[in-house]
């Protein structure tokens, strides 16, 4: 298992291009945790390029059962390293270890397998076609790469309600959690990589402010919490060029 402090860049952990770190601390003791790996506008361009390219080609290529069984892998390492992760979580984010922290690991675990039932379900219906004896199929395609920001309060759940249906979906993704959380986004990215999902599919650049993100190459995105500047999603993708 990996919680590291470094970045997820095409399925490698690796250092920021610039050399920059941001110093992690414990919201309880004030005592340092990690100097945590900080992204420049480079580091996460090359992620995306990789989550575009290389990691949707494939994902898209993987059969949802298989998809389906690789999540429910997912599920049972963060069972596996749930001790070890709800410590992680309780250093950085200050929660309760055993009230708080384990339940969250728990809870992820579960959204993992909840996504593994759901990919066998994805409906395509047959739709009337203008002749009458014939019908027209439909097929569910993956609709390529997600930018997921993710907040400091559920340093593993939110992330996991995002991570697992897209996985599940067939897409791949860059993510940016919360530069006072990195260390459990980590060790839950770590899982899914354990898991025999595509290394090059996720990618994961911390300690960089939202409006670093291209959200031009991502327009699928989703954000929880607050930034500044204010919606630079909105304000990124409207912008020409």
């Amino acid at each position: 298992m990996s919680t590291s402090p470094q970045l997820l860049i095409d399925g490698r952990w690796t250092e920021g291009s610039d050399g920059e770190t941001l110093t992690l601390r414990s919201p309880v003791t004030g005592e340092v945790i990690a100097e945590v790996c900080q992204a420049s506008h480079s580091d996460v361009e090359e992620a995306v390029t990789a989550a575009a390219g290389p990691g949707a080609d494939a994902m898209e290529s993987m059969p949802p059962f298989e998809r389906a069984e690789k999540l429910i892998g997912v599920a049972e390492l963060l069972e596996e390293r749930a001790d070890d992760l709800a410590e992680v979580l309780t250093d950085e984010s200050g929660k309760v270890l055993h009230t708080e922290a384990r339940d969250e690991v728990a809870e992820s675990a579960e959204i993992f397998r909840w996504a593994a039932e759901e990919v066998k379900r994805l409906e395509t219906p047959a739709l009337p076609g203008a002749d009458p004896h014939k019908l027209v199929l439909t097929h569910r395609k993956p609709n390529g790469v997600y930018a997921l920001i993710t907040p400091w309060n559920f340093p593993m759940n939110i992330p996991a309600e995002l991570v697992a249906p897209a996985l599940g979906g067939g897409n791949s993704f860059i993510m940016k959690p919360s530069e006072f959380t990195p260390l459990t986004a980590a060790g839950m990215l770590s899982a899914v990589l354990d898991a025999g999902f595509p290394r090059r599919l996720c990618t994961c650049c911390t300690a960089i402010p939202a409006s670093a993100v291209p959200w031009s190459s991502t327009p699928r995105w989703t954000a929880s919490g607050s930034w500044d500047p204010p919606t630079p999603p909105r304000r990124s993708c409207a912008r020409p060029g």
